[in-house]
């Protein structure tokens, strides 16, 4: 009996999806700080080294939501394969963005719960997929409805949610009352990122696969209101903030 070795042409390694939410705050990345760019960068050279097959997107928050990386496919969003990526062109223009007077998170959770929701974007063949905030400052108010149902309803209660609070004052009472939330006070080295701090929280990450549970109609992206390239990022104003 022959073997078929067109039956194990498939990859059957699963990828690690991540979503980085990154606030656009203007003092980052100047007068000496070490942008989000560089933690970021840190971070996804971890996973090389460890030889995780991860993609990812970078959503930038503050008076609107940007999609910073990758760039749209077909006008949808997309995950970028980390292998592909030059993490040195990331980390550029990441520390390059726009800073921000405002910091408005809740409509960049609400399309985070979207993309993790949309079995065509987030694909069910993956480890449960990670939502990673990364803050200076306390969110403007609203932003709490939006991330109990990222945490709570459908397809998105899967994800491993993180938050990097990059504030050299603590705030432990920030987040006190979401138990899926892992929270982490990071601004005592904000001066200066390290491969150390990398380490840790890629440690954190679990590899469990993604179970789908029951939602609603996959969320339609192919709407007027989303439009724009990789360079300028993809932006949508207004949070809905109450």
């Amino acid at each position: 009996m022959a073997v078929d070795l067109n039956k194990f042409k498939k990859k059957v390694e699963k990828k690690l999806p991540i979503l980085f939410l990154v606030e656009d705050h203007h003092f980052v990345g100047s007068f000496g700080f070490s942008g989000f760019g560089d933690l970021l960068k840190l971070i996804l050279e971890v996973c090389l080294e460890r030889n995780i097959h991860t993609e990812f997107m970078v959503i930038s928050y503050g008076q609107e939501w940007v999609l910073q990386f990758p760039e749209l496919k077909n006008n949808n969003p997309c995950y970028a394969d980390l292998e592909n990526v030059d993490l040195y062109d990331l980390k550029s223009k990441i520390n390059g963005m726009r800073g921000s007077a405002q910091t408005f998170l809740g409509s960049t959770l609400e399309l985070s719960k979207a993309i993790l929701d949309d079995p065509e974007t987030t694909k069910s063949d993956r480890y449960k997929p990670i939502v990673m905030v990364v803050a200076s400052r306390e969110p403007a108010k609203g932003w709490e409805a939006p991330l109990e149902a990222l945490l709570n309803d459908g397809r998105s209660s899967n994800a491993q949610f993180i938050w990097l609070d990059a504030t050299e004052e603590s705030k432990p009472s920030l987040l006190k009352k979401y138990e899926k939330v892992a929270f982490r006070n990071i601004g005592n080295l904000i001066y200066n990122w390290n491969s150390t701090l990398a380490e840790e929280i890629v440690s954190t990450f679990k590899f469990e696969p993604l179970e789908d549970v029951p939602a609603e109609a996959p969320v339609e992206f192919d709407v007027s209101e989303i439009t724009g390239s990789f360079g300028d990022g993809t932006e949508a104003k207004g949070d809905g903030v109450v």
